[in-house]
């Protein structure tokens, strides 16, 4: 009789370290899940950042050629 109460007791905990193990596994796989959305975000951010930054290095080297080319830039104005 008494080694029927501990294998009980030992089953009840054994259930709540399953439970609590399972609950684990849920907030870490939210907590991945958030930070994989977080990352991407960021990502995208630094792409546009920097595909703005490659226009504006662009339009100025264009714009250098273009004043640097003609013989008297200043005559037209």
């Amino acid at each position: 009789m008494e080694m029927n109460k501990i294998d009980k007791l030992k089953n009840v905990i054994e259930n709540h370290e399953q439970i609590a193990n399972e609950e684990s596994d849920d907030a870490s796989k939210l907590w991945k899940q958030y930070q994989n959305q977080k990352n991407k975000k960021n990502l995208s951010k630094i792409f546009l950042f920097s595909f703005v930054i490659l226009i504006i290095v662009i339009l100025a080297i264009v714009g250098l050629y273009i004043v640097l080319s003609t013989t008297d830039p200043l005559h037209g104005i």
